[in-house]
């Protein structure tokens, strides 16, 4: 059984040089580390998944707070 991919959306973009550099900077790198080639989509989404994670652990850290010890 295959897992069913979620709907996609299909939009033309103008990206800057240096970011499109950046994209294609990592899909060499995937490249070179896993021997598997990335399409610029899925570079894109691998790129917004670490920025989600990054922000739900920053997210996580600000709401610890410190353990008080109560005197018994």
């Amino acid at each position: 059984m295959t897992n069913p991919q979620p709907p996609r959306v299909y939009r033309h973009l103008a990206l800057p040089v240096p970011v499109f550099d950046y994209l294609k900077n990592y899909q060499r790198s995937y490249m070179a580390r896993h021997g598997e080639h990335l399409t610029i989509a899925q570079v894109v989404t691998a790129i917004v998944h670490d920025h989600q994670r990054n922000e739900e652990r920053e997210a996580q850290e600000r709401n610890k707070q410190p353990v008080l010890l109560r005197p018994e």
